[in-house]
């Protein structure tokens, strides 16, 4: 029976893998990476690591996974999980020096917790820190399939950031910042 499940959840990761590549791609922000299955993780449901290349790990348990059974937290889909963490790949290997001025300006340099404010973070996670802002947006640009502006986003709500954000990651994807 462990088998099988371990089985399953490779094949999962594999197959989700698949599916948000193809997603990236379809946007032109793919940026190879390697993905691994870890045993364990102690803090989030995935993370992202720089050497050669960026590496995804997810961990077949974790203590973020477990506390999503709590009362009042939100599941975090395997998809979701893996744009997210392409978009941490995407920010430590995959700016020119001309995009990351842009980054900065819009999401910031520093690693502080900001407060949470919905007219220039798309979720309460992007407000632990410009990275995690970066990759939370990124995260729902692809999820979205680029088609943000269809998302309810309006202008006049978002003069703060969002949409600023969500349209440099459209410039991005277009090719403007190479």
């Amino acid at each position: 029976m462990k088998n099988k499940v371990r089985i399953h959840w490779f094949a999962s990761v594999k197959r989700a893998t698949s599916r948000v590549v193809a997603e990236l791609k379809a946007l032109n922000l793919y940026q190879p990476v390697d993905v691994y299955v870890t045993p364990i993780g102690i803090g989030g449901l995935g993370y992202c690591t720089l050497g050669k290349k960026p590496e995804i790990h997810i961990p077949r348990f974790s203590g973020a996974r477990l506390a999503e059974l709590l009362p009042g937290r939100v599941y975090t889909s395997l998809m979701d999980i893996l744009r997210h963490e392409h978009g941490h790949a995407f920010d430590f290997a995959g700016m020119s020096r001309n995009l990351r001025r842009r980054y900065w300006q819009l999401f910031g340099r520093t690693g502080k917790k900001a407060v949470f404010d919905p007219d220039v973070h798309v979720t309460e996670y992007a407000a632990t820190d410009s990275q995690e802002d970066f990759a939370e947006c990124f995260m729902l640009f692809v999820k979205w399939g680029g088609r943000w502006r269809n998302r309810g986003l309006h202008r006049e709500e978002y003069l703060n950031g969002t949409w600023d954000k969500m349209r440099f990651l459209e410039e991005v994807a277009r090719g403007r910042y190479q």
